[in-house]
């Protein structure tokens, strides 16, 4: 998670970021919000919707996916 991180905070500069519904279901908890970033590299914007899921075993998450809006952050990366 450290080297993830490390790498959104080198290329992408967020104005917001706003978890705004939680679900819980078994062992998972979708959130459902939005960010505004900026891409450090082009200078971008890319503002989108978002879904996290996270995975949950022994009160720790064994797994995060995110499901967003790819093709901004191709044209914001200049792809």
């Amino acid at each position: 998670m450290q080297e993830f991180f490390k790498i959104v905070a080198d290329n992408e500069e967020f104005s917001d970021f706003s978890p705004r519904e939680f679900y819980a279901a078994d062992d998972k908890v979708f959130v459902l919000g939005s960010y505004s970033l900026k891409m450090k590299s082009t200078g971008k914007p890319v503002a989108c919707e978002w879904v996290h899921v996270f995975t949950f075993r022994d009160g720790k998450v064994i797994r995060w996916r995110e499901h967003t809006d790819t093709a901004q952050f191709a044209e914001g990366y200049g792809k």
